[in-house]
């Protein structure tokens, strides 16, 4: 069922065998798999049940070093959080990616069947059975090889039918006897027991101004890259330091996408490039293929790309994700109330006008609007201590808890992945007589300027590392966080590096193996 906070403020303390922080893509996946394994769930979302426009304030924060636009851009408080703002689209991390690095605390201490082994649950549980990563097709292995031959490689992302979810998932939230989602709590501190080191709960604010604790046996902070750390961050009920502050790693690692177009492309076999870049139906589901490509760093830390096409005069692709992407205008729940109606239509409308801009200028749609064909790359940043996630001493939120600081910065890193996965895309499509690619010059001239420059991908991740030894990170392999007991994270944040891909995929696979485990452990039982 899914309920407003203010309608049990006068019981005060809610006890439930599964708390799970955020009611994004992450916490739903996890609550939902649970609950169809018989175990209870209560679900808490800061937000209120659809968007309201005194949200954005809240969603701000100090930034430092580089800017940081989708600190704001791309995140929102509501019911299902940014499934409201995502366009649904789903990828895989490469298997190179889970290779050891110089550094080993540096690297995924899981291997890529962890997670991978985890993609079919994730299908089932958003109601598409159908998606496959990588897809069952040999469209593109003569394509392949081509690309093989200059370092490079093929990769697919997928598409949901439905970015929001389907119906019956809702309806599954909505009805279910074991699962409570109640909206309009902000958690705000996390309940510890000190004497014997167990996390008992989370204690949240209501929008009338009272407090309210909920307590359980165990609890999952599925929240979002930033907000996690925030709320890890913040003192306990009586001001003192928490357990886990002591961790060298809290809100340290963080790191984003960068995406830029590198250079401009003059068409020699238009088909070919068509053929290869346009998004195919497999099996009922939509797949994008994109160029791949790994740069050795100079400390031995590999980064990935991916590079993709904007073409002019393909209309009907351009025009069908324009379509997917004003399908996230409309709130996401029915209500009677008119007003209410309206005033979520607004304010989605200017959370998406952001995102929505980003897919004009950069992505495919802009073949409506641009005369050139481009190469558009996103590139994964290292990770770096010195990127983190603090608590501001000046700004705090409408409710008065301190909003976070990000120290966030790009370097000659990132500027010479773009530069060398351009490079070999240059050579793949000239070698081939596929077309001539321009490269941007002052990419050529100085890499890490031009990554200065770039737009940050909102894929925000790290903070909280998962790692195998408590200097590394901040949880363990279990997502338990070090030195405590029944306390988890899940999402972006805990992940040792990014890759290239979308996040959310991986995350809701996350999702899925700690239900597995919690329920191995008898943690999550009935």
């Amino acid at each position: 069922m899914i309920v407003n906070a203010t309608d049990i403020s006068e019981a005060k303390t809610t006890v439930s065998k599964t708390i799970i922080v955020g009611s994004g893509p992450v916490g739903l996946i996890l609550a939902i798999f649970l609950s169809r394994q018989g175990c209870p769930v209560l679900l808490i979302e800061g937000g209120a049940s659809i968007a309201r426009p005194e949200v954005a304030n809240d969603l701000k924060a100090e930034i430092t070093a580089s800017g940081l636009p989708g600190i704001t851009v791309g995140r929102t408080r509501q019911i299902g959080g940014g499934l409201n703002l995502w366009g649904g689209q789903l990828a895989s991390l490469e298997l190179s990616e889970f290779d050891a690095q110089s550094d080993g605390s540096l690297g995924w201490p899981i291997t890529s069947s962890e997670i991978k082994s985890r993609f079919p649950k994730v299908a089932e549980l958003l109601g598409e059975p159908s998606i496959s990563l990588p897809p069952q097709s040999d469209l593109f292995d003569a394509e392949r090889g081509a690309l093989a031959a200059v370092g490079l490689d093929v990769v697919a992302t997928a598409w949901l039918k439905r970015p929001k979810l389907s119906a019956n998932l809702w309806r599954e939230l909505r009805h279910s006897p074991i699962i409570t989602l109640v909206h309009g709590a902000f958690v705000d501190r996390i309940c510890c027991d000190r004497v014997n080191g167990t996390v008992e709960g989370v204690s949240a604010l209501l929008e009338n101004g009272e407090r309210i604790r909920f307590a359980g046996t165990n609890t999952v902070l599925a929240c979002g890259t930033i907000e996690t750390s925030r709320l890890l961050l913040q003192t306990s009920e009586s001001g003192s330091a928490q357990p886990w502050h002591a961790l060298p790693w809290l809100g340290r690692g963080f790191n984003e996408h960068l995406d830029a177009t590198t250079g401009t492309i003059r068409p020699l076999n238009r088909k070919r490039l068509l053929d290869f870049f346009d998004p195919i139906m497999i099996d009922g589901t939509k797949y994008t293929h994109k160029i791949f490509s790994q740069t050795e760093g100079m400390d031995g830390f590999s980064l990935s790309c991916v590079a993709m096409l904007s073409m002019p005069g393909n209309m009907r692709n351009s025009i069908a994700e324009l379509r997917m992407l004003l399908r996230t205008l409309a709130p996401r729940q029915a209500h009677r109330d008119i007003f209410r109606i309206a005033t979520a239509a607004i304010t989605s409308a200017r959370e998406i006008a952001p995102v929505t801009w980003r897919y004009l200028r950069h992505k495919r749609i802009s073949s409506v609007f641009r005369g050139g064909a481009a190469l558009r790359v996103s590139v994964e940043q290292p990770v770096r201590a010195e990127c983190r996630i603090t608590l501001s001493s000046q700004m705090r939120d409408r409710r008065g808890v301190p909003a976070a600081s990000i120290y966030w910065k790009t370097g000659a890193e990132e500027g010479n992945a773009f530069l060398d996965v351009t490079r070999k895309v240059k050579r793949w499509a000239e070698v081939n007589a596929i077309a001539e690619l321009k490269i941007d010059q002052l990419l050529l001239q100085d890499p890490a300027a031009f990554a200065a420059r770039a737009d940050d991908g909102l894929h925000h991740s790290g903070g909280v590392r998962m790692t195998r030894m408590p200097q590394d990170g901040v949880v363990d392999l279990d997502l338990k966080v070090f030195g405590v007991e029944r306390l988890y994270c899940c999402g972006s944040a805990v992940f040792p590096r990014s890759g290239f891909a979308n996040p959310t995929m991986t995350a809701m696979a996350l999702a899925v193996r700690l239900g597995e485990h919690l329920i191995a452990t008898g943690r999550a039982a009935a």
